[in-house]
């Protein structure tokens, strides 16, 4: 059985689809009876849309300076 310490160790995998099935049912029973792992976990979620919803700034110059040099000619 799943307490509250190993909901944030599995939160990632569950909210993607990718936790096993027996790991995912233990998620589902603990979620059910304990509001404080749901709060978390709906947290989570609203967290995950904002970040995708945000613009990725562009890398500094010399990031991207630096990159263009270690990638192969093309062709």
């Amino acid at each position: 059985m799943f307490t509250c310490r190993d909901i944030p160790e599995h939160a990632t995998a569950y909210a993607e689809g990718t936790l096993g099935p027996w790991k995912r049912l233990m998620m589902m029973i603990h979620l059910s009876y304990c509001g404080m792992c749901r709060t978390y976990m709906r947290q989570l979620a609203w967290l995950r849309g904002l970040m995708g919803a945000a613009p990725m700034p562009p890398p500094p110059p010399e990031v991207e300076e630096n990159a263009l040099r270690t990638l192969p000619p093309p062709g």
